[in-house]
């Protein structure tokens, strides 16, 4: 905290707009704090007051913990992108001292703690048995499987679409079938009672003497 209230004093003595300290203040960053820095949206990082308050939540917040015990006791947030929650699992790692980058025990822990913690049931259950080498092939299997997802959820809607379609000709078929059956019935009815009345009717014969 005291390090973010020594940046907003200098800055303010250069009288520059805030949003134009997000630069300056991405550019003072090092380490496990860029890559925090480098997964947050767009908006965020150019926004100050956003970078600004995102900064004191992620850092200051916990400022009693130590680093190894912010990492262990990370869990995803709410809405969080499951992308973000690795990017920011990722910088805890790495401000805790964590070997993960280079494959080995430590990097299996990780992808392991990843699962464990980021709350998609999912996700955990197509990679926990998964052979993972490192935390870049962590990273390409939740892009495919998050790629897979969003091109199933663009096909369903075609799908409904199609299968409504199909619904609809159904239908038509069987009411054009009902039709067909209730006018041959009808026509069936009246050669009937065409019939009927004929037998009924009185005759009268031709050539007879009487």
């Amino acid at each position: 905290m005291q390090w973010l209230r020594k940046f907003m004093y200098e800055m303010k003595g250069t009288h520059t707009p805030t949003n134009e300290w997000c630069m300056t203040f991405e550019l003072s960053l090092q380490n496990g704090a860029l890559h925090w820095n480098r997964q947050l949206p767009r908006k965020t990082k150019r926004t100050w007051k956003l970078l600004s308050d995102a900064f004191v939540k992620y850092y200051c917040s916990k400022f009693t913990q130590s680093a190894k015990a912010r990492y262990y006791s990370a869990k995803r947030e709410d809405k969080e992108h499951v992308c973000d929650y690795l990017n920011r699992l990722n910088g805890y790692a790495r401000n805790a001292g964590v070997q993960f980058e280079n494959g080995g025990r430590e990097a299996k822990d990780h992808v392991d703690h990843f699962l464990d913690t980021c709350d998609d049931r999912g996700l955990e259950g197509r990679l926990y048995h998964a052979p993972v080498k490192d935390i870049n092939d962590l990273e390409e299997m939740i892009n495919d499987i998050l790629r897979s997802r969003e091109r199933k959820t663009a096909r369903e809607p075609s799908v409904r679409r199609h299968r409504s379609q199909d619904d609809d000709r159904r239908r038509e078929t069987g009411r054009t079938r009902v039709r067909g059956a209730v006018s041959v019935a009808n026509d069936v009815t009246e050669t009937m009672v065409d019939a009927g009345n004929d037998a009924t009717s009185p005759r009268t014969g031709r050539g007879l003497p009487w």
